[in-house]
C-alpha cells in the first residue's frame, strides 16, 4: 500500500492553533482539545466518511488473518495487504485515503510483534487519528515553525489521551457521528475561535 501525505500547506484551523502555540496563549491540554475537535470535524466530512466506514471491514479481515495458523507467513501477509489495497479503491478524499493506508500499514507491521493481540478496531482507529494529527499538523508545524521539540512532545501526550477516548467510542459504535471529546474541568474550558472548516 502506498500514498503520499507530503504537503506543508496547513489547513487554516490548524494554522490558528499553531499560532496559539507559538504565542503561548493556551495550555497544551487546551490546544489538544481543539486539535481533537478539528480531527472529529475532518472525519465527519462526507468525503472522509467512506474511508471511516471501511475500518470495521478492514478490522474483520485483519482479525481473520491474525487468527490464522499462517499468521506472520510472508505470503499470507502479502495477500492481506493486496486485499486491503483493493478495499481502498473507493471515492473519497484522496489525502485521507493516503493517511488511512499508512495507518493500516503501520498497524499491520506492529501486529507482527504482538502476542494475543486484542481491540483491533480501537487500536486501528487510534492509529488513524494519530497519523492524521501527524500529517495535518505536527509534521507541517515542525517544518515551518521554531517551536522546541519538548512542546511538541507534550502536545502529543495530550493528543494521545484524547485519541484513546475517541477510539473507545468508535470501537463501540463503528461510527464517527456521535464522537465526543472527554469532559474537561471548567477551569480548562477557555474559548478558542475555530469556526472554519478543514480544507
Amino acid at each position: 500500500m502506498d500514498g503520499s501525505i507530503f504537503d506543508y500547506k496547513m489547513p487554516k484551523p490548524y494554522q490558528k492553533l499553531l499560532d496559539q502555540i507559538e504565542e503561548q496563549r493556551f495550555s497544551a491540554k487546551e490546544i489538544a482539545r481543539n486539535l481533537g475537535k478539528n480531527i472529529i470535524k475532518n472525519f465527519q466530512d462526507p468525503s472522509v466518511i467512506p474511508i471511516i466506514d471501511l475500518i470495521p471491514k478492514i478490522v474483520k479481515e485483519i482479525e481473520e488473518y491474525a487468527a490464522s495458523p499462517l499468521f506472520r507467513d510472508p505470503d499470507k501477509l502479502d495477500a492481506l495487504k493486496q486485499s486491503l489495497e483493493r478495499k481502498f479503491q473507493i471515492n473519497g478524499k484522496q489525502r485521507a485515503i493516503a493517511i488511512a493506508k499508512i495507518a493500516v500499514e503501520r498497524f499491520i507491521n506492529e501486529l507482527q510483534y504482538c502476542n494475543n493481540p486484542t481491540n483491533f478496531c480501537q487500536k486501528l482507529f487510534k492509529q488513524f487519528v494519530l497519523d492524521t494529527y501527524t500529517a495535518e499538523f505536527e509534521a507541517k508545524a515542525k517544518a515551518t515553525s521554531k517551536i522546541c521539540p519538548e512542546i511538541f512532545a507534550e502536545q502529543l501526550r495530550q493528543i494521545e489521551q484524547i485519541t484513546d477516548h475517541l477510539a473507545k467510542q468508535f470501537a463501540r459504535t463503528g461510527s464517527v457521528k456521535g464522537l465526543r471529546l472527554p469532559k474537561s474541568p471548567k477551569a480548562d474550558r477557555r474559548p478558542v475561535e475555530l469556526d472554519e472548516n478543514i480544507g
